[in-house]
């Protein structure tokens, strides 16, 4: 056996053996932050290239052991992370509760958050631009069409035009007659949304920076670097 089909045969195993929730709990959303981002914090603060990289898994046996390899590769690369666990759920409530964590993150910890999903580690250490921006996404070189973008990593600002997007972004991911459609798709469609006729963020590629830096899907047969 390779290295690699072994550490997908033992990926397929602990997989099976979580305790993954069939069952649609519910949407799980976090309540209201009552902090709200700070009106004198524009453009001109923000040349800072740091970052906190945020993430969440379910308790459930599986991911929450991954979440802490990915809070191993920060540690090992230097880069500060805020990561929580929430409760176990089934797997579409678990990717629609993204853009309400991420939103939470924005207005408490007040600085630039990275997402990345927790199956993903870091790879090699990074910056983001120090120019303006909102929202710094990554291309989707697999399904450009449908999704021109990665939902599996994003880059946000404490700033009113990545809050806009956030919370166009959970409305969307709150609305249960959309059925079975995951937060990747929910995420190009806002996209579309507020591009056309008129962008109401500042949104930027940062593909290049982070080339050979996040190794995605560890231990599934589509692993690879971003």
């Amino acid at each position: 056996m390779t290295t690699k089909l072994i550490q997908r045969t033992l990926y397929r195993f602990r997989k099976n053996r979580a305790r993954r929730s069939k069952k649609n709990l519910g949407f799980i959303l976090a309540p209201t932050p009552t902090v709200p981002l700070d009106p004198e914090f524009g453009h001109s603060h923000l040349t800072d290239s740091g970052f906190t990289l945020i993430s969440y898994a379910t308790r459930d046996g599986f991911y929450d052991r991954q979440l802490e390899r990915l809070k191993g590769s920060c540690e090992e690369h230097g880069i500060t992370c805020d990561t929580n666990t929430i409760p176990n759920c089934s797997a579409l409530n678990a990717q629609l509760y993204k853009p309400t964590y991420i939103k939470f993150k924005l207005l408490t910890l007040q600085k630039t958050v990275f997402w990345l999903d927790c199956d993903a580690i870091l790879a090699a250490p990074f910056i983001l631009p120090k120019e303006p921006w909102d929202l710094a996404t990554v291309r989707n070189s697999k399904d450009p069409d449908d999704n021109p973008v990665l939902s599996l990593c994003l880059a946000f600002r404490p700033t009113l035009g990545a809050l806009r997007f956030l919370e166009a972004w959970e409305h969307l991911c709150a609305a249960q007659w959309l059925g079975h459609i995951g937060d990747h798709e929910r995420l190009s469609t806002v996209r579309r949304l507020h591009i056309s006729p008129e962008k109401s963020f500042t949104e930027i590629d940062i593909s290049r920076q982070i080339t050979g830096c996040i190794r995605r899907d560890v231990g599934k047969s589509k692993e690879g670097l971003v």
